[in-house]
């Protein structure tokens, strides 16, 4: 009986290791890497920007906003920013949208522009061409200084998706859908059904799971990814071969 349970238990642990063996080769992509002589695609974080001092919290619905230096000189999310990035070598920009009173998409970071503007409440009181008389440089402080490098520098600089999509056709994009209306799939699709085939299939969108199941049921062609997904895609994990993130290929 003993000898039976020995052996009963040994094949249960052999079994255990080849579920657990099986679900490593599912989920990583090291031991493959060699074979398939894919070169590291770069992935740019609001466009090619200057390096923030990072700060643990988020006041005010403000995220970082103090510059460790002023190289590039361009700011975030913005068009210049977007083509320096892809200057630089990035195959794929992530933007942040939200949406304004109008029902337009800006690319912005915060839905309070007090921090980084001249401007102050949430960012869907505005309408699109008020926010494009705000100085979107103007919060920006240099660490240790007390200079803002970029204040007067922002001004008429903050891009509707439209314009982003019109600049970069042939790019491939990453919509950070940062509002959480729930019209937000509804109005990004009404955007979208106006690109060709070719276009769409550059596009990946992440946001509410309200916002990528429309999408997706509207446009199968345009990759989405979840929150969930997006921030394993950000973290060291993700640079160790386990990642659920769907292919770009």
């Amino acid at each position: 009986m003993k000898r039976f349970r020995s052996f009963l238990n040994f094949k249960v642990s052999i079994v255990l290791i080849a579920i657990a063996f099986v679900l490593y080769i599912n989920h990583t992509d090291l031991l493959f890497a060699k074979e398939t002589k894919h070169e590291p695609l770069l992935l740019s974080h609001r466009g090619a920007h200057p390096d923030y001092v990072l700060t643990s919290d988020e006041i005010n619905g403000c995220s970082e906003i103090q510059l460790a230096n002023t190289e590039p000189a361009s700011i975030e999310n913005t068009i210049p920013a977007i083509r320096a990035a892809y200057e630089a070598g990035a195959a794929i920009v992530e933007v942040d949208l939200q949406q304004t009173r109008d029902g337009n998409f800006v690319a912005f970071r915060d839905w309070n522009l007090d921090c980084r503007t001249n401007g102050t409440g949430p960012i869907w009181d505005y309408t699109t061409e008020e926010l494009k008389q705000l100085d979107i440089g103007y919060g920006y402080q240099l660490e240790g200084d007390n200079t803002y490098p970029f204040r007067g520098d922002g001004v008429g600089l903050i891009p509707t998706l439209e314009e982003i999509l019109n600049n970069f056709p042939e790019e491939r994009l990453l919509l950070h859908i940062q509002s959480r209306s729930t019209s937000d799939g509804e109005r990004l699709a009404n955007i979208l059904e106006s690109l060709s085939t070719e276009q769409l299939q550059t596009l990946i969108v992440t946001g509410s799971h309200a916002t990528i199941t429309y999408i997706n049921e509207r446009f199968p062609s345009v990759q989405i990814m979840t929150k969930e997904e997006y921030q394993e895609f950000s973290t060291p994990t993700g640079r160790s071969g386990w990642s659920t993130f769907r292919s770009f290929d």
